[in-house]
């Protein structure tokens, strides 16, 4: 199986904390683009709505006589097309991986479902 990112960073992977594999960014980007509408205003307070356009970058699945191949995108990505299998995010909450300092170095497990 491929393994190919489509995020612009690269994504270190790791298993029971000790660095395994990183996975480098293939040039290619899956995004969906956010755009925000006007609702109105409470207590002087701007309430807007957030809206997504359709997912960009994304290749088509597999064929079933080619090798098969999973995509890492975004959380935003992979809930635009959470009916594709072949579709995976960095757990960056209950799977990070952070170094002393509190930040996110890496990653322990994907999102799949």
């Amino acid at each position: 199986m491929k393994i190919i990112n489509l995020t612009p960073h690269t994504i270190n992977y790791y298993v029971d904390g000790v660095f395994y594999k990183s996975f480098e960014p293939s040039g290619l980007i899956a995004k969906v683009n956010e755009f925000t509408i006007m609702c109105g205003v409470v207590d002087d307070l701007r309430m807007v709505g957030k809206r997504y356009s359709e997912v960009e970058g994304l290749p088509i699945p597999s064929k079933y006589n080619e090798e098969p191949k999973m995509y890492i995108v975004s959380d935003i990505v992979k809930a635009a097309v959470n009916y594709r299998n072949d579709v995976i995010a960095p757990d960056t909450g209950s799977g990070a991986v952070k170094n002393e300092q509190g930040h996110i170095i890496g990653i322990s497990q994907f999102i799949w479902a």
